[in-house]
């Protein structure tokens, strides 16, 4: 999903998020400090290993570009 908003938006989009029961607010400057932070939590959390993390973060990232690459073009 950050993959996509990059390339659609720019590898600079400013992202806000809001916690809906703490009511926090954040904001990330760029897709890759979202897909940073998740996979910080997940490992620290102990949901995977580091790498794991980081490997679904790169076949996600490859998954997402050929999809841009392939489906979302401009109509002729």
């Amino acid at each position: 999903m950050a993959e996509t908003i990059a390339d659609f938006f720019g590898p600079d989009v400013t992202i806000p998020a809001r916690n809906v029961v703490s009511g926090d607010e954040r904001v990330y400057h760029g897709a890759d400090e979202v897909v940073d932070e998740v996979i910080e939590a997940r490992m620290l959390i102990g949901v995977h290993f580091r790498s794991a993390n980081e490997d679904g973060a790169d076949i996600g990232r490859r998954i997402a570009r050929r999809i841009h690459r392939r489906f979302f073009q401009p109509k002729s």
